[in-house]
C-alpha cells in the first residue's frame, strides 16, 4: 500500500511500546496511508457469475453474504438472467431455488437488516424498446424467494414500473427507498414524481421526486439519511449535486465536490463513518473515471492515492460493505479503450477490489518467508513493529491483526495504533507470580 504525497505537520514524541494485541490512538491529526483498491484473488470458485452487467446487488449483514440477481452477460449471450448468486467473502455459490423471480437486467436490491431479507423490485427484459419494465416487489432469506407482490402495472397500492430503479435501507426508520429515473404509466414515459418506500408489507409513496438517471444512493447510519450524488438528470445532462432523502424531504447539501458523472457506485464505510464513492463516466467522450471519494456528512474529499495498485476506469460497478471483514468491495463493470488503429472497443469485467482500512498492517503471527513478501498490507503484513514504524510516514495508521509481541521502541515520528479485530494492550505487561 502506497502512502500518499500528503504528510501531517510532524510532532515529535517518544514512548517505550509492549504490544499485546490492542486500541490507542496516538496523536495523529491526518491519516497519509490513504484508502487503496487491491484486486482480489479469487480463490475457492469453480464457477463465479462471470462478466455480468446491470445486476441487482445487497450485502447481507447477518449471514455474512453479498447477494446478486438477474443481470446480463454480453459474453454468453444471456440477457435476461435469473441466477442468484451469494459471496460469502471468500467463494462465489450458485442458488437456483424452485421459485424466483423472472429473469431481468436492472432491478433494484436493497438489504432489510431488521427483517433479514434482501428486498428486489422491478428490471425488465428489454427485448424490445418499448417493452414495460416490471413492478413487482421479492425477497430473499438465503434460501428461498418470496413475491410479496406481484407484476401489475396498472395497480395504485405500489410503485409504477420505474426506468432505473434505485433502493438504499434506512435502518433507523425500517424502510427501504426506492427512487428512479422517469415512470412507466398507460404506455407512456412520464416525469417522476414521487419517492416510494417499503415498510415490509406495503409501499408508501411520497409527492416528493428526485429523478436521476444511473445515480446510486447509500444510507448513513450516522447521519440517518439517505446519500445520493449525481447522475444523469436528463435535459440537465450529467450532474454533481449531492442530496439527502430523511423520510420527508429531499435537500440539497452540496454542489460542489467529485466532477459531474453517472454510472458510478457508492457504499457506507461504517468503520471510517463516511460514504465511498468510486468511478463512473464523466462528460467527456469515453472518460471513464478511476477516482475514489469520501462524504463525511458535510463535504467530498479525494482520496488522491486510492488507485495506485491498479484498478482502471470502470462504470456499472457494484460496490458494497462488508462489515465482517471490515472492507469495501467492487465488482464488475466495464471500461472503454482504444485500439492502435483508433477503434474503440468496450471491456466487461469480472473482477473484483476490496479497500480495506487504511494504514500499514502488523501481524505478529506473520511467518514472513521470503516467499511471503512483508510490505505492510493486509495481504503481506509487517511481523514486527519496528518495521512498522520504520517503514511508516509520519501520521500514518498502524493497524495490528493478532499476535503478541514485546518490543521496546523509542517513536519520534507521529502515528496511530489502531486494531483490525481488537483488543489492544499497549504498556508493560503483568508481572509473573
Amino acid at each position: 500500500m502506497r502512502p500518499s504525497e500528503q504528510l501531517a505537520p510532524a510532532r515529535r514524541f517518544a514512548a517505550a511500546v509492549l504490544c499485546h494485541l490492542c486500541v490507542v490512538s496516538v496523536l495523529a491529526q491526518y491519516d497519509p496511508c490513504g484508502l487503496t483498491w487491491r484486486r482480489v484473488e479469487d480463490i475457492g470458485s469453480i464457477d463465479p457469475p462471470g462478466h455480468i452487467l446491470n445486476y441487482a446487488v445487497a450485502h447481507d449483514s447477518r449471514r455474512g453474504r453479498t447477494v446478486f440477481f438477474g443481470g446480463v452477460n454480453p459474453i454468453t449471450e444471456e440477457y435476461q438472467l435469473d441466477h442468484t448468486w451469494e459471496w460469502d467473502g471468500f467463494i462465489w455459490t450458485r442458488h437456483d431455488p424452485p421459485s424466483h423471480p423472472e429473469g431481468r437486467h436492472s432491478p433494484a436490491m436493497a438489504y432489510d437488516s431488521r427483517r433479514g431479507v434482501c428486498v428486489l423490485f422491478g428490471g425488465g427484459t428489454n427485448t424490445f424498446q418499448n417493452d414495460i419494465p416490471f413492478n413487482d416487489t421479492w425477497e430473499w432469506d438465503g434460501k428461498s424467494w418470496t413475491m410479496r407482490q406481484a407484476n401489475d402495472p396498472l395497480a395504485q397500492d405500489r410503485p409504477p414500473p420505474l426506468d432505473h430503479p434505485v433502493l438504499s435501507y434506512d435502518s433507523h426508520r425500517g424502510r427501504t427507498v426506492l427512487t428512479a429515473y422517469s415512470a412507466r404509466q398507460n404506455g407512456e414515459i412520464v416525469p417522476l414524481t414521487s419517492t416510494w418506500e417499503w415498510d415490509g408489507t406495503n409501499w408508501v409513496r411520497f409527492n416528493k421526486a428526485l429523478a436521476r438517471r444511473a445515480s446510486p444512493m447509500a444510507y448513513d447510519p450516522l447521519r440517518r439519511v439517505t446519500v445520493l450524488f449525481g447522475g444523469n438528470g436528463g435535459w440537465d445532462g450529467l450532474l454533481n449535486d449531492t442530496w439527502t432523502w430523511d423520510g420527508t424531504n429531499w435537500t440539497q447539501v452540496a454542489t460542489e465536490g467529485p466532477p459531474r458523472r453517472d454510472d458510478h457506485a457508492m457504499a457506507f464505510d461504517e468503520r471510517r463513518g463516511v460514504i465511498v464513492m468510486f468511478g463512473g463516466v464523466g462528460e467527456g467522450a469515453n472518460e471513464y473515471l478511476s477516482d475514489t471519494w469520501e462524504w463525511d456528512g458535510t463535504s467530498w474529499t479525494l482520496v488522491p492515492a486510492a488507485n495506485t495498485l491498479g484498478i482502471v476506469p470502470i462504470r456499472s460497478h457494484s460496490m458494497w460493505y462488508e462489515p465482517g471483514q471490515q472492507r469495501l468491495m467492487i465488482y464488475g463493470g466495464t471500461y472503454s479503450a482504444f485500439t492502435p488503429g483508433g477503434i474503440i472497443y468496450h471491456v466487461v469485467l469480472d473482477d473484483m477490489f476490496e479497500a480495506r482500512p487504511p494504514g500499514r498492517w502488523i501481524d505478529f503471527n506473520f511467518v514472513g518467508q521470503p516467499a511471503w513478501p512483508e510490505n505492510g498490507t493486509f495481504q503481506w503484513p509487517f511481523n514486527t513493529l519496528a518495521e512498522a514504524v520504520a517503514a511508516a510516514d509520519p501520521g500514518c495508521t498502524l493497524i495490528f491483526k493478532q499476535g503478541v509481541s514485546a518490543e521496546s521502541l523509542t517513536l519520534s515520528k507521529t502515528l496511530t495504533l489502531e486494531a483490525y479485530n481488537g483488543p489492544v494492550t499497549i504498556g508493560q505487561p503483568a508481572p509473573i507470580p
